[in-house]
């Protein structure tokens, strides 16, 4: 069920309202607000009644809180020196900058919004129509790193001969590129004084090497996604969510909740993580576990608690699984592996 997620990015303060008593819940928009809800409270209803031999999984990857920010991390790359624009023609450079302040005003001013809508004129749709790729934009000759994505997850790539022969960063400066760029982000944001923190972390040491020559080098979430983390062009480093009608930001904590008859009622006693529902699966369907799989099986919330059967792992080519964050030294000699330097 995915509407819920759509519900809570678009309809974020209508909750708010809701839990708070702020409306009536039989009038308009109030009403689809809850409509959709009891809709799937049924749903889920109905599949109970119809499997009631089966164990039913209700888990969220992530939770919601109000939207509070939005970084244009492209721009702080480019004020920083990591990333260089082409030169393009003062037409574009002038549209560009109008289509950035338009986003902005428009997240200030919802009825300008609907005024546009009400021509069919939304503001991603015209952003994509009249304004080039942002992408398209950035000169890869020259620019040591960029961004690519709209997310609750900063997504930094270094422009490093091991994506692109001829990009500028060579294998003697990666990893030392690496740690400068995410040791200025912290600097940005905490002297910046409208966040509170920052947490970065490196693919490399999250993920199987081979896996993480295709992600995003650095990633980065602010206030625990509190705040958005665009690649869109903009003349501003930071500012209100540009995407008309978004009001709902993603945070770390999510939802788990079991039932069936081979689940027993009780609190959950420690914190879990979306990587231990795999092994609670296996186990439950009595497969064993790969031993180097991510994850623990939730024993806990079952009626008979048994061992763990474990099965020998499936094993990556190149990197390695289970066993936590390398070492930074290690990580950079796996890493080298991996691009075929070691």
């Amino acid at each position: 069920v995915s509407v819920s997620d759509f519900l809570l990015h678009h309809m974020w303060d209508t909750w708010k309202e809701y839990v708070s008593g702020g409306f009536d819940e039989k009038i308009g928009r109030a009403a689809d607000f809850i409509d959709i809800w009891v809709r799937i409270d049924r749903f889920i209803g109905q599949m109970r009644r119809d499997h009631p031999e089966a164990g039913m999984f209700i888990v969220s990857d992530h939770g919601f809180q109000g939207i509070k920010d939005v970084i244009y991390i492209n721009r702080w790359l480019e004020c920083e020196g990591f990333l260089v624009k082409k030169r393009l023609p003062a037409a574009n450079r002038i549209l560009d900058t109008g289509i950035a302040r338009l986003r902005n005003l428009t997240a200030k001013a919802p009825t300008l919004d609907g005024f546009l809508r009400g021509r069919g004129l939304r503001m991603n749709r015209l952003t994509n129509r009249i304004k080039s790729s942002f992408a398209d934009s950035i000169d890869l000759r020259r620019s040591a790193a960029f961004a690519m994505d709209h997310s609750s997850v900063g997504h930094i790539y270094i422009n490093h001969e091991g994506r692109r022969p001829s990009a500028p960063v060579k294998k003697a400066g990666l990893f030392s590129l690496r740690r400068e760029i995410a040791r200025r982000p912290r600097k940005f944001i905490v002297e910046n004084g409208r966040f509170g923190r920052v947490d970065i972390y490196f693919t490399g040491e999250l993920y199987p090497v081979p896996r993480s020559l295709n992600m995003p080098d650095i990633l980065f979430v602010i206030d625990d996604m509190a705040s958005d983390v665009s690649a869109a062009d903009s003349d501003i480093l930071a500012g209100p969510n540009p995407i008309a009608g978004k009001s709902g930001a993603h945070r770390g904590d999510g939802v788990f909740m079991a039932a069936g008859p081979s689940i027993r009622r009780a609190a959950i006693g420690r914190e879990i993580n979306l990587v231990d529902m795999a092994p609670t699966i296996l186990h439950l369907l009595g497969t064993g576990v790969p031993e180097d799989m991510d994850g623990t099986a939730i024993t806990e919330i079952l009626k008979t608690e048994t061992p763990v059967g474990k099965i020998p792992g499936v094993g990556i080519k190149g990197g390695r699984r289970g066993g936590g964050p390398l070492p930074e030294d290690e990580a950079v000699k796996e890493q080298l592996r991996g691009l075929g330097y070691l």
